[in-house]
């Protein structure tokens, strides 16, 4: 008789797919607010659903073909404390970047981050 092995609690605790059964604190929809002086001319939107969902910034900038287009994300950590997640421009159009943001919990509607480029972000929950 063949009997498959026991994993432990330790490697469950830490292995994603015992985190993506979990529900996400920050599920629901977010407004993004950046500071700074492209602010005026930047808005988003974030969209979270467990591990993924969507991303999208509009932004004026002709010279960036990659921006204002919505892209899925891929959350890493969702905790009471903080949301990490992946932007995945490269899955909608090929040479775009990804890129990863780290946001910390102000209160339950408002998240602050800042982006690779240094722009401060905020996310507020709607």
């Amino acid at each position: 008789m063949h009997t498959a092995p026991i994993p432990s609690l330790a490697s469950l605790a830490f292995s994603p797919a015992a985190w993506s059964h979990s529900v996400n604190p920050y599920n629901g929809t977010w407004k993004v607010v950046f500071d700074g002086a492209q602010a005026a001319s930047m808005q988003g939107k974030l969209v979270v659903r467990d591990d993924a969902r969507t991303w999208k910034v509009v932004a004026h900038l002709r010279s960036d073909t990659c921006a204002g287009r919505e892209a899925p994300i891929a959350v890493s950590l969702a905790t009471a404390e903080e949301l990490v997640f992946e932007v995945q421009r490269s899955k909608v159009l090929t040479g775009c970047p990804d890129g990863s943001i780290r946001f910390k919990a102000v209160d339950d509607k408002t998240l602050t981050g800042k982006m690779e480029t240094g722009n401060v972000v905020t996310l507020l929950r709607e």
